[in-house]
């Protein structure tokens, strides 16, 4: 079971028992860069389409709609933004703090989504989700602030 789960969440025997300490691996830190630095890519080319499309839609309104029409495309950007500056933070906490968290408890698993006792993770993919057992008991290892699920075990 450890195996598949190390498989799946890519750690090593050296990760887990870092975790278990409450450490972040150097392989786990870099795993966390990179998912931070991609993350970021992506949600800001999103916002510059449609900044784009914003642009484009208030140069083609007339006087009337343009107030509409920025209203429609700014608060969204807005919301976007500050997701992704929200994003950004709590990954370079966690890369900072170095720290992992853990929690214990029964596993419940839907798509791509995980719950382990209280706390929630969204997993790559549903291979992932599905790899624990409902109703089994886990012990998940996680950064704080980003809530990345870096290790787990059954207990």
């Amino acid at each position: 079971m450890t195996q598949q789960l190390a498989q799946l969440l890519d750690f090593t025997q050296h990760d887990l028992n870092a975790n278990r300490s409450g450490r972040l691996t150097e392989r786990q830190r870099a795993h966390l860069q990179l998912r931070r630095d991609a993350s970021s890519a992506l949600l800001s080319t999103g916002v510059g389409g449609l900044i784009v499309v914003a642009a484009v839609c208030v140069g083609l309104a007339q006087d009337i709609s343009k107030l509409h029409v920025e209203l429609l495309f700014v608060i969204p950007i807005a919301f976007v933004l500050a997701y992704i500056i929200q994003l950004w933070v709590n990954f370079t906490r966690d890369l900072s703090a170095r720290r992992v968290d853990a929690v214990s408890g029964c596993a419940t698993a839907q798509r791509a989504r995980l719950r382990i006792g209280h706390s929630r993770f969204t997993v790559a993919d549903e291979t992932v989700a599905t790899a624990f057992q409902s109703g089994a008991e886990y012990r998940a290892y996680y950064a704080r602030r980003s809530k990345m699920l870096l290790s787990a075990e059954p207990i």
